[in-house]
Formats: C-alpha cells, structure tokens, sequence
C-alpha cells in the first residue's frame, strides 16, 4: 500500500512542468525549473549561451579601437589588461630615457605618474632641519634656515620681532624715549610723526617778529637750510657801480 502511495506521489510530481510559476520575484514570474537549477547549482539559459560565445567578439568600438567579449569580462571581474600584465613584469630598473646626462628609469617614471616622491627627496624630508650646512659671516646656516629662504619663510627672528609692539621704548636719547617704530622708520626712512606735520604747514605762516617784520616758516627753514632771503638773492644779482662812476 506504502509503496503504491509513493509511486503515485512521484508520478504526481513528474507530471508537473519546469515551465509552471511558483512566485514573483521583482515582478518576474520564479518557474519550478529555476527553482532547480538554483537548487543544484545549474547556470541559467543565458550564462550558458554567454559561456559558448567567443571573447574574441567585438562589442563595441571606443576611441577607434574594438573592444571584445573578453576585455569587457577582464573590466567586470577585475583583471588587469595583457598590457598592464606585460608592464608588471618589466623591471623598474630599466632605462627608458636621458634627461640632462642623467638615465629615467621605468620606476622613476612611475613614481612621476603615481605622485610618489623620488628616493632623494625622501631622503631630504628625513634629515634635520638642524643640520648645519654652511658658515657665513661666522654663523651657522641650518638646513632649515634654507628651507625657509627657498620658500619664502621668514626666520624665527623676523617672526618674533613682528610680533613685538611699536610703542615699546628700545633706548633713551636725550631724555627722550626711543621706540621700537622709531626705529623702524629711521631706518625704512619713513619721517617720523612731528617731521610730517610740520610738512603739512605753511610757509607763508608768521612764526615770529624781529625788527617789526615777520618772520615766516620758510625763512626759518631757508636759515637752516642755509638758503638765502629772497631780499639776499635780489641783492646779489645786481650789479656793483664801476670805479669811473664813484670817481
């Protein structure tokens, strides 16, 4: 009895198509014979047919150059090109040009390409910006004072004195306080504060009298400047009476 109720439940289920539907999966319709081969482990239809179809087919064309079945498969799956494999292979030691008397190897032109740093530079970002590189007027020149002049940086020195305040009072000359921005513009000759106004002022101003006549801002200055008066100027171009004149 066992046995005709097995025979019966397989002849039930051979009856049945690959072709019915099961489910919906992405609103595709899921067959009993998908199902199967999922089951055991059998590729669809269309990877069978793509499995008998050549690399060697061109699909498509890219910069005028054909690209096949195969390349497209390399790209999917992450497989270098034969020209990247060959490339791989090749020494970076090897020569591949002269730039000024000096030999360009394959591996300093993949260190241009990749953005990597060249041996020597390497070497240089290693060494101590405290390194002493050279003597002049009897200091030291560090490695890194160089650095510093090459890209424009100013020393530790420069740093600190522009940080330090104009008003600060550096000496006292003739009871008078000398600041550090008086200094700076003695020496950048910038004039300093009282020199700019008194170039604001006019000459024509009466500073003082002698003798009852004025005495302007430009006589004064004339005086110092060691500049005659204009009465001075109008003497000394005219001309003395002849000897045959007084007699």
């Amino acid at each position: 009895m066992n046995k005709f109720i097995a025979l019966a439940l397989v002849a039930s289920v051979a009856a049945k198509s690959d072709g019915d539907n099961l489910s919906i999966l992405f609103d595709s319709n899921v067959t009993r014979g998908a199902l199967k081969n999922l089951v055991t482990d059998k590729p669809a239809p269309i990877t069978v047919k793509l499995a008998q179809k050549s690399d060697a087919d061109n699909l498509a064309i890219v910069f005028d150059s054909n690209v096949t079945r195969g390349a497209l498969k390399n790209l999917v799956t992450d497989k270098p090109a034969p020209i990247t494999v060959k490339l791989a292979q090749k020494s970076d030691a090897d020569n591949l040009a002269i730039v000024f008397d000096s030999n360009v190897t394959r591996g300093a032109l993949k260190n241009l390409v990749t953005d990597k740093p060249a041996p020597i530079t390497v070497k240089l970002a290693q060494k101590s910006d405290a390194d002493n590189l050279a003597i002049v007027f009897d200091s030291n020149v560090t490695r890194g004072a160089l650095k510093n002049l090459v890209t424009d940086k100013p020393a530790p020195i420069t740093v600190k004195l522009a940080q330090k305040s104009d008003g600060d009072n550096l000496s006292i000359l003739f009871d008078s306080n000398v600041t550090r921005g008086a200094l700076k513009n003695l020496v950048t000759d910038k004039p300093a504060p009282i020199t700019v106004k008194l170039a604001q002022k006019s000459d024509a101003d009466n500073l003082a009298i002698v003798f009852d006549s004025n005495v302007t801002r430009g006589a004064l200055k004339n005086l110092v400047t060691d500049k005659p008066a204009p009465i001075t100027v109008k003497l000394a171009q005219k001309s003395a009476p002849s000897a045959q004149k007084l007699l």
